[in-house]
């Protein structure tokens, strides 16, 4: 039987892992909003499971910066702001380009390809925004799970769910104009055929400039000022 890739953080608790993933692929589709408000009752009965997993499930979000818990007022999905989405993509830059090293000099697995494939086959058949948003997460999540790296997966999976809840909050995206002039589609098939060769200096140069396009055409769609 094949392995699914682990997750960064895990609890000895497997449901509580399934639900803190769906969770964050939840807030990185805009199902739950920044600001929006998460009860560990909510979710055991949107999840239908029972609230101790889902506790769990918050404190592990809370632990990956996705969720702000205070005392008996329940979660709320935290919310980015410009200075921060900024340094968020210069350290994908950095950290994304490691780990898409690491990944195609120690050769990918087979099924690391496949979830690559799989991810930009949805984004180009993605028919709503939220869909659009989370193939592109789990394009990114899966270089970073695949790495061998878990310290760099820890510190990014969190921000890359948060970062996709603000693109979408902004109403930056919308389908017939979502790729702003350039082939996103193409980029992600580029990295993925360099990661497949084993050229990993290759690979690194494309991620890093496709996180590098996406920063530059977000911050000047809002014409945000681009720090070096």
């Amino acid at each position: 039987m094949k392995k699914k890739l682990e997750l960064a953080s895990k609890s000895k608790n497997p449901v509580a892992d399934r639900i803190h993933q769906e969770l964050r692929d939840d807030i990185a589709a805009g199902r739950f909003m920044p600001g929006e408000r998460l009860t560990s009752q909510g979710i055991a009965s949107l999840k239908r499971v029972s609230r101790t997993p889902a506790r769990e499930a918050l404190s592990q979000l809370k632990w990956d910066g996705v969720v702000e818990i205070q005392h008996n007022c329940g979660a709320t999905a935290r919310k980015m702001d410009w200075q921060e989405v900024d340094d968020t993509y210069q350290l994908r830059e950095l950290l994304e380009g490691f780990s898409v090293y690491k990944l195609a000099s120690r050769g990918a697995p087979g099924e690391v390809l496949k979830q690559l494939e799989t991810a930009a086959k949805a984004r180009r058949e993605a028919r709503t925004l939220s869909d659009v948003q989370l193939a592109e997460y789990q394009f990114h999540r899966t270089i970073l799970c695949a790495s061998g790296v878990p310290t760099v997966s820890r510190i990014m999976e969190g921000s890359l769910a948060l970062l996709s809840a603000f693109r979408l909050t902004r109403g930056y995206i919308s389908l017939p104009n979502f790729d702003h002039g350039v082939d996103v589609n193409a980029e992600h098939d580029a990295i993925i055929n360099a990661i497949r060769g084993g050229q990993a200096k290759l690979a690194a140069g494309l991620l890093k400039r496709h996180i590098r396009n996406a920063r530059h055409r977000l911050m000047k769609a809002f014409g945000k000022s681009i720090s070096r």
